[in-house]
């Protein structure tokens, strides 16, 4: 039973919209936060990405890390491997080595945070995640393109 001013409708009375119709795309690119390249908007299509997959620094859309890690099951990335090349507490400074694999393909990267580019508490983390992502947009090819 319905109550006050809800309305029922059939669901065929619903657009099919998935990241394919036109409908959905005219409606996410009219509601679109950010603009993007040619290049990052195939990236989003590929990936069913939109701007809740993004926060914002300093007007840029940078991916959140949980995005980076969603992609990187999507392509079947799930042996990188992590190495710590820098340590220390007193400084708050870490600097962490991440190597992946793709195939045939091999990519290695460093990610490091200290108090000139992070205010988290939890810099060693904050360095293992810029390396992780940092890996994985290079094996889909977005190194430079999309930053998280």
């Amino acid at each position: 039973m319905l109550r006050g001013n809800v309305k029922a409708i059939r669901l065929s009375d619903i657009p099919l919209m998935n990241h394919f119709s036109p409908i959905y795309r005219t409606k996410m690119e009219k509601t679109m936060k950010f603009k993007f390249t040619a290049e990052q908007k195939d990236f989003n299509d590929k990936y069913k990405l939109n701007d809740s997959h993004y926060w914002e620094c300093h007007g840029k859309p940078v991916l959140y890390h949980s995005t980076c890690e969603r992609i990187a099951v999507m392509e079947g990335i799930n042996n990188l491997e992590m190495e710590m090349v820098e340590i220390n507490s007193e400084k708050r400074l870490a600097v962490i080595k991440c190597t992946g694999k793709l195939g045939d393909r091999v990519e290695v990267s460093y990610g490091e945070a200290s108090p000139k580019n992070t205010n988290s508490a939890y810099f060693v983390a904050m360095s293992e995640k810029r390396a992780k992502d940092r890996v994985i947009l290079k094996l889909v090819d977005m190194s430079g393109l999309v930053y998280s």
